[in-house]
């Protein structure tokens, strides 16, 4: 974790791109596509928690015009 953070520590802790940073994205597509899941890098945005996720989901508009969200096992921390 230690050598992540300093080798990783100006795009961490820095507001960069606005998808999340490139290289976890690049990996994390690679990942989904071990599990049959395919995407493409540009669609593929990493948030830092539910809540800027579910923000960013309320507000953007989806092709369908559908407004509904569904939640895997939703939970709430108190």
């Amino acid at each position: 974790m230690n050598q992540a953070i300093d080798h990783y520590k100006e795009q961490l802790f820095t507001y960069s791109e606005q998808q999340g940073l490139y290289s976890l994205r690049k990996e994390f597509t690679k990942y989904l596509r071990e599990l049959q899941v395919f995407t493409r890098l540009e669609r593929l945005v990493i948030t830092s928690g539910s809540q800027q996720a579910l923000h960013i989901l309320s507000v953007m508009p989806f092709p369908n015009g559908k407004k509904n969200v569904l939640l895997e096992q939703p939970t709430t921390l108190a």
